[in-house]
């Protein structure tokens, strides 16, 4: 194995690496129904757009509540809150003015609703406990959004929003339900419950509450993968994508027909659902529809518009779009070749996260290639992120840079440590690293 005998070679061969590696992998990634890592990522990406946006647009959560008085009390003591294409009854009275809702979650971010001008944010609240306290599950809802958001004064307060919102739900409000469900599985509020959560998101969704059938779908997905509920899921989660769910549109394209989660892999539907997404602002989706479509698998091929996907989905910080869009720019195959462009995507993913970027990083540095400024040490830091984070191409770096005194002090236990981890994955270079005689006798020592 020379790049052992001769260590200043084996970083200054790098280009010739990297050039091959970054011709094969959007291809690859186009194609990831076998790839559990490929699968644990996008879950987790889910589970991170699902917190981030449990409530993307709160009208979704409306629709369903059309019928006013299955929730409110009426007459003099009735007023309105309407979310755009939605409408619903609060107990507020005649005369109003109106509010739109602030805060850092966006269960009502998109949402107005009409209060008293006379009304303190202290009336209000009075108000509404004791209609909620005689059985008006609409007021305890109002309160529970209150709560969760802060309005006027009142400040955000998760345990109590999470005890409105759950008796909201024991009085049959889907809408609540729903959020009652998804504060459980999270460990909103209070302790996480995932089996209440769940059972309460299935009433949601059986009432036909489209954010209910999002969520009920997904932590289904998530979490039982090829159990016999996963089609009911996937059903669940159609109905909700097609009134415009984010989530589920995210979770059918990135997901169940992306990695045949749930159902067979289908590119063409995941292509049809990740251009939902996509156009909804959601970054791996965008992703997603990126490969496709550069690839022309599940859609016409089409190089610029994937480019230009992917470009959105950066814009946004996401460092897998960052790391395809490097790889872009060393091959000049979908884009300009552009080196300098390419150096700086990779290291602006690595240091957003990427594993497999802060191991590319790690190599242009060590090389000093591409006219990056060789750095030997802070190569190693970085392959030694990429190592840590399971990517079999960092671990193979790090291994070496200790195996020749790259960065690190020459250490052949540390060497043999990742050659292991690399090897272990599947990775032919650290399976023949492993052969090594320094290998071997470091192996006997242990």
């Amino acid at each position: 194995m020379p790049c052992f005998k001769q260590p200043s070679r084996m970083f200054t061969t790098f280009g010739l690496f990297t050039l091959a590696i970054a011709s094969s992998v959007v291809s690859a990634q186009a194609d990831p129904a076998s790839d559990e890592a490929t699968r644990q990522s996008m879950m987790a990406d889910m589970r991170a757009s699902a917190a981030a946006n449990d409530r993307a647009n709160f009208d979704s959560q409306q629709r369903q509540q059309a019928d006013a008085a299955r929730y409110s009390g009426s007459g003099a003591n009735s007023g309105t809150t309407s979310g755009g294409g939605g409408s619903s009854t609060s107990g507020s009275g005649a005369g109003s003015g109106g509010y739109r809702a602030e805060g850092p979650r966006s269960i009502v971010s998109s949402y107005t609703f009409t209060v008293h001008r006379q009304e303190s944010p202290a009336a209000l609240i009075s108000r509404l406990e004791s209609e909620a306290a005689a059985g008006n599950a609409l007021s305890a809802f109002n309160l529970g959004r209150i709560l969760y958001t802060g309005f006027d004064g009142i400040p955000r307060n998760d345990a109590t929003a999470r005890r409105w919102f759950g008796e909201a739900a024991r009085l049959g409000h889907p809408g609540a339900q729903s959020q009652f469900g998804h504060m459980l599985h999270d460990g909103i509020g209070g302790p996480t419950d995932a089996a209440g959560s769940l059972n309460w998101l299935k009433k949601s969704a059986d009432q036909d509450d489209s954010y209910g059938q999002a969520l009920y779908g997904f932590y289904t997905i998530s979490a039982v993968v090829g159990d016999a509920q996963a089609p009911e899921a996937v059903g669940y989660l159609t109905r909700a994508a097609d009134k415009g769910e984010l989530v589920a549109q995210a979770t059918l394209g990135t997901v169940v027909y992306a990695l045949g989660v749930g159902a067979a892999a289908d590119k063409t539907l995941s292509a049809h659902y990740s251009a939902l997404a996509a156009a909804q602002g959601h970054a791996g989706s965008q992703v997603q529809l990126a490969r496709l479509l550069l690839t022309g698998h599940g859609v016409a091929m089409d190089e610029a518009a994937g480019v230009s996907w992917l470009r959105k989905a950066a814009a946004q910080n996401d460092s897998e779009a960052m790391t395809l869009l490097g790889q872009l720019a060393f091959t000049g195959k979908e884009m300009a070749q552009d080196n300098a462009a390419g150096a700086m995507w990779f290291k602006r993913a690595a240091d957003a996260g990427n594993p497999a970027a802060a191991g590319q990083w790690a190599q242009l540095l060590l090389g000093g290639d591409y006219g990056v400024a060789r750095d030997e040490a802070e190569g190693a830091r970085y392959a030694l992120i990429s190592a840590e984070k399971g990517d079999a191409n960092g671990q193979m770096t790090l291994a070496r840079c200790y195996y020749n005194g790259n960065g690190v002090p020459v250490d052949m236990g540390q060497a043999l440590f990742w050659f292991r981890k690399a090897a272990a994955q599947g990775d032919v270079g650290g399976q023949q690293a492993l052969s090594d005689p320094k290998m071997v006798e470091a192996a006997r020592r242990q």
